[in-house]
């Protein structure tokens, strides 16, 4: 929860309590033991400026302005200040969810089908208000034989992408990515236009394909859009948290979407949701996302989720550890090993880790195309390209090469191992 406030000291700070102010605000609705213990927290010694700071950078002050802007104990020009930040968020939002509007409409008119992601979705959805679910771009999801189509839309509406691409990695984008950055210079809005929820090594075996066979809509301004369905929505937000960095799960908001996700579930169907991840690849992945969810729900988890926790305590582990990366007061920046690894942690089954290694270590990035434009027709090169560059970048350097080769004689006379 690395903010600029609160580093003037020589060591790390402790941010136990405020991190508890977000556990405990950050949601749309609070229980009576949640209640009493904010009252608590908030008569002791809170630093504010790491509130808004850390609360802002993290997209939750909407949440801690419903909680918190009518407390006494809050002092005057925080609430002001959440207040402000409030309003602002209001008319974001209200701007932005107007434009999905009439961007989902040119798409309905140009014949292709489109589902709205995230944002808001989410807010609609499972926030039960617009304005509470601070979002700041937009996604849209279309199905792949739509791409090209649905691009040409997108710039009609005075839209540019973020990365051109030409050539062999115009052949090559629709395959190894699962979206498209795009801004319009006149407004800065940037949308994200997917075909997928998140590259082949991160989401398990859900298929483009599948997310499209019974979908959900929403109201949004008197327009009924398209959204994944319940159990898929679940599962998209937690493919989306694991998959980010500079670790898992960086910001409050996105765990605050499965947070009231589990708290307006109702009837769902859990048992259900658990095997469909789990044909999906994705049953870790599931539970992960349930799992850093839980301080935000003071117990709520349903119990067949309890029961399923309780025998993956690497799970549970690193979700403890999410909330301690979270609560740091520096930066948290994980090497390639150690990200791997937790990529691993979540995969389900061997054969599932050996798919993940394989399309890590084969999935073309855009490093790789940044190295070298080709031509379309050797676009397959790409992939030893890929190979070749990640050799050099991870693999042991020539003067190391030589120290493991030398005879234990010939290390002796130069010094031995030192």
């Amino acid at each position: 929860m690395t903010s600029t406030a609160g580093k003037a000291g020589s060591g790390p700070t402790d941010r136990g309590l405020e991190v508890e102010l977000f556990q405990l605000a950050a949601r749309t609705d609070l229980s009576e033991a949640a209640e009493r213990r904010l009252g608590d927290l908030l008569a002791g010694p809170i630093d504010w400026d790491y509130v808004l700071a850390a609360g802002g950078l993290h997209g939750i002050l909407p949440l801690l302005h419903i909680h918190l802007g009518q407390r006494e104990t809050v002092p005057a020009p925080i609430r002001q200040a959440l207040r402000e930040r409030g309003e602002r968020v209001a008319r974001s939002n209200l701007y932005l969810s107007s434009q999905l509007v009439e961007i989902a409409d040119a798409l309905s008119q140009a014949g292709v089908s489109a589902l709205a992601l995230k944002g808001p979705a989410v807010a609609a959805t499972l926030y039960g208000d617009l304005f509470l679910r601070e979002f700041g771009d937009l996604d849209i999801l279309v199905k792949s034989e739509d791409v090209v189509q649905a691009t040409d839309v997108v710039e009609s509406q005075g839209f540019a992408p973020w990365l051109s691409v030409s050539g062999a990695q115009e052949e090559v984008l629709p395959h190894v990515e699962y979206s498209r950055t795009f801004t319009r210079p006149a407004d800065g809005l940037d949308l994200d236009l997917h075909w997928d929820l998140a590259r082949s090594f991160f989401r398990g075996r859900i298929e483009a394909e599948s997310l499209w066979g019974d979908t959900s809509s929403f109201d949004l301004h008197g327009h009924e859009l398209q959204c994944l369905r319940p159990d898929l929505q679940l599962l998209a937000l937690c493919v989306h948290g694991a998959k980010h960095g500079p670790f898992p799960w960086p910001r409050l908001k996105w765990i605050c979407d499965v947070a009231e996700f589990v708290r307006q579930s109702g009837a769902f169907d859990w048992e259900a949701a658990v095997l469909c991840a789990r044909e999906l690849g994705c049953r870790r992945t599931l539970l992960f996302g349930l799992a850093v969810s839980r301080p935000l729900l003071d117990g709520e988890m349903p119990p067949s989720i309890q029961q399923e926790l309780a025998g993956e305590p690497q799970v549970r582990s690193l979700a403890d550890r999410i909330w301690m990366w979270l609560a740091s007061d520096t930066d948290i920046s994980l090497s390639f090993s150690e990200r791997v690894a937790i990529d691993l942690t979540l995969i389900d089954g061997g054969g599932g880790r050996l798919s993940y290694a394989a399309r890590r270590i084969l999935t073309p990035t855009k490093k790789d195309w940044e190295a070298r434009t080709l031509p379309r027709y050797l676009a397959f090169l790409y992939v030893p390209l890929r190979i070749a560059r990640l050799a050099g970048q991870y693999g042991p350097r020539p003067w190391r090469l030589r120290h493991f080769l030398r005879t234990d004689d010939s290390r002796s006379a130069s010094g031995g191992d030192s």
